[in-house]
């Protein structure tokens, strides 16, 4: 009924182009909706694509430098969720753009990624297991020698974000919007 009437809204509005800030809501366009049997007349992607290529298109140009020590989480819906479609590259190629960042991967990334824990009803359902989990994938992050964990999912953020108050875990956590508005 939800994903009827979204598509069908943004079709009667003649949108060329959906940029979506959440991968939960990204994995919901490019996965389950096309289960619905209306054509979506329009393109989806997630703002980190859309920021790849206005970067490799010229434009957008990062001009000021972000000194910081990264490493990039990758959020369960906009990887391993999407199969083949997953989206590993561009939030990469995004962060290795701004000058002064130094990338350093974790030892699980890209679709062997460890999950955040908040995801599929977890935060809600049980807390405790949803900040251990998070804790456990901000201990690799630290591992790494990073300063700042990155990822592209609000959900991810949050817990994260509890996580390490929860913890007292010294990490800094952002979305990779926050770093690239850093560099503008």
């Amino acid at each position: 009924k939800y994903a009827e009437h979204f598509i069908e809204t943004f079709n009667s509005l003649a949108v060329s182009r959906i940029v979506t800030s959440c991968s939960d809501g990204y994995s919901t366009f490019k996965k389950l909706y096309p289960v619905v049997n209306i054509k979506m007349k329009f393109e989806v992607c997630h703002m980190v694509e859309y920021l790849d290529e206005l970067l490799k298109s010229e434009k957008l140009k990062f001009t000021k430098k972000v000194p910081m020590k990264v490493t990039y989480h990758d959020p369960c819906h906009l990887g391993r969720h999407l199969g083949d479609n997953g989206v590993y590259e561009a939030p990469r190629s995004v962060l290795k753009s701004i000058l002064g960042i130094k990338f350093v991967e974790m030892e699980r990334n890209r679709e062997n990624a460890w999950c955040c824990g908040a995801g599929a009803g977890v935060s809600q359902a049980n807390t405790e297991l949803a900040l251990w989990t998070a804790n456990e994938r901000l201990k690799e992050a630290r591992a790494t020698g990073a300063t700042a964990l990155v990822t592209a999912c609000p959900w991810c953020e949050r817990n994260f974000k509890d996580a390490a108050k929860e913890y007292g875990e010294d990490i800094e956590i952002y979305d990779i919007a926050e770093i690239a508005r850093k560099a503008l």
